[in-house]
């Protein structure tokens, strides 16, 4: 008997679906012998299983992900970033422009590679401190969300060139964004 889906938790294995493809586990096939027959069997599993048999493979294989650079999750219906997001330390680029998500968990915490981060056009209220480690970040672009306001914490983003801040609802911006040497354009 197939277990009973929760609306949570199909709304989770729908992102997840998303967030693999987006990570295109295909390419991997070829380096990881089981990889091939993993994905056919996600595909044969009752969806309560599915997400969490993502989950324990990208635990299992975090080898592997260390290699992901990039992440593009662009308009794909979004409500959240899932934390899983810490099995892929060496991001470099991450793109979620155009979703639905309201925050930003506090793993991104381990992105410290990170130099490009698009946030734009989803309902964001507000940053997790953790934004602080951050500290590779070149281009942070949080243009059309509903922040009100801003960690502290983004005056340690030394390497900082681009911030785009466009149709929020801030009141005040961090007086720490003064001592951001190389912040080149501020977009307000």
């Amino acid at each position: 008997s197939m277990e009973a889906v929760s609306a949570a938790n199909l709304q989770e294995i729908v992102e997840w679906t998303k967030v693999q493809e987006a990570l295109n586990l295909n390419q991997f096939a070829s380096k990881i012998p089981e990889m091939e027959s993993f994905l056919t069997t996600i595909e044969d599993l009752p969806l309560s299983n599915a997400a969490e048999k993502i989950r324990k493979w990208m635990e299992k294989n975090q080898d592997l992900l260390s290699g992901v650079t990039g992440l593009n999750c662009s308009n794909s219906g979004l409500t959240s970033i899932p934390k899983e997001i810490k099995y892929l330390p060496n991001l470099e680029r991450v793109t979620f422009h155009n979703n639905q998500i309201a925050s930003v968990p506090n793993e991104i915490r381990v992105l410290t590679q990170l130099q490009s981060l698009v946030l734009t056009k989803n309902k964001l209220t507000g940053l997790p401190t953790e934004i602080g480690f951050l500290t590779s970040l070149q281009r942070l672009y949080l243009g059309s969300n509903q922040l009100k306001s801003l960690p502290l914490e983004i005056a340690f983003l030394n390497d900082l060139e681009s911030l785009n801040l466009s149709n929020n609802q801030l009141t005040s911006i961090p007086l720490g964004l003064t001592t951001l040497n190389k912040l080149e354009s501020l977009n307000l």
